[in-house]
């Protein structure tokens, strides 16, 4: 029994010295585990940036969608692709794969998107920005990847200024929440405030048209509708951290211009005056917290 034991005494060197190798000789195009934790948190970002535009498509009062058909088939795929893309992430340690030609196809698709809305005169100021986000996001991608896989290129870990060298080794660091000019506390009283706001307003809304309002009151409790929807995810992405400085500008500049929108036409109309001292509050916090961030 001595010798039995004697003989296995090499056994965990080897042992260790295989994962070794193993891991030095990775299969090429495959992401290192940081490179992989980034990755999937930017298709994360991909994937809630593609369905919040496939969630504009079903909702009416954007004009581009309604009336651009070729449009709406090109978001709702490119959000199908973006949530399988996700969806395979999550499981690319068990099962890896070479994603530089997908992540290239998932561009070309944006930017066709991207292209439709350019050249619609019925594209919104957010619309654009919206898609302009998800072609950066994908830009990033494809950086990383390059970077991570084959060291071709620069990424800049973290968005810091192009002068402060890329601590690859050291892990990954991104801009946390709460940078210069970003008062954290302030804006998530401000986003709580606003969430309690937009729900009020749609109670208010809904009990009002229930109480016999005609096709356009239904109309405008769907827009309410959808604006306090927004609004309780803002506020729960806030509380997270889930928004940097510049995520959290644009999506609370696209809030205010939906709410904007929506409180001109109910004035137009004169829909829900009982509602527009309320809406109006919601649209000052929105300008706050654009305040607070330097906007």
């Amino acid at each position: 029994m001595k010798i039995a034991k004697r003989s296995l005494s090499w056994l965990p060197a080897v042992l260790w010295l295989a994962g070794s190798m193993a891991y030095a000789q990775r299969p090429p195009g495959t992401l290192t585990q940081r490179g992989y934790e980034e990755m999937q948190q930017l298709a994360r970002q991909l994937d809630e940036q593609a369905q919040h535009a496939s969630d504009q498509a079903q909702h009416r009062d954007y004009w581009v969608y309604r009336y651009d058909n070729r449009f709406v088939r090109a978001v709702n795929d490119f959000a199908s692709r973006a949530r399988r893309f996700d969806e395979r992430m999550a499981n690319y340690r068990a099962a890896p794969w070479r994603m530089d030609d997908e992540l290239r196809s998932l561009l070309r698709s944006a930017q066709n998107v991207q292209n439709l809305a350019r050249g619609s005169r019925a594209a919104e100021e957010h619309t654009l920005a919206d898609w302009d986000n998800t072609v950066r996001i994908l830009n990033r991608m494809i950086r990383l990847y390059d970077f991570d896989t084959r060291g071709r290129g620069q990424y800049d870990w973290g968005e810091r200024p192009p002068s402060s060298p890329p601590e690859y080794r050291g892990g990954y660091k991104t801009l946390a929440p709460g940078g210069p000019g970003y008062p954290r506390g302030q804006v998530a009283a401000l986003s709580r405030e606003l969430a309690d706001r937009a729900s009020r307003a749609h109670q208010m809304a809904e009990d009002l048209n229930n109480a016999g309002g005609g096709w356009r009151h239904r109309q405008f409790s769907e827009t309410i509708h959808h604006f306090d929807d927004q609004a309780r995810d803002f506020d729960q992405r806030v509380a997270s951290g889930q928004l940097d400085r510049q995520a959290l500008r644009e999506e609370a500049r696209h809030l205010l211009e939906d709410a904007r929108r929506a409180d001109r036409d109910m004035r137009q109309n004169n829909i829900f005056p009982e509602v527009w001292e309320e809406w109006r509050s919601a649209m000052q916090v929105l300008e706050r917290i654009l305040s607070l961030i330097g906007a």
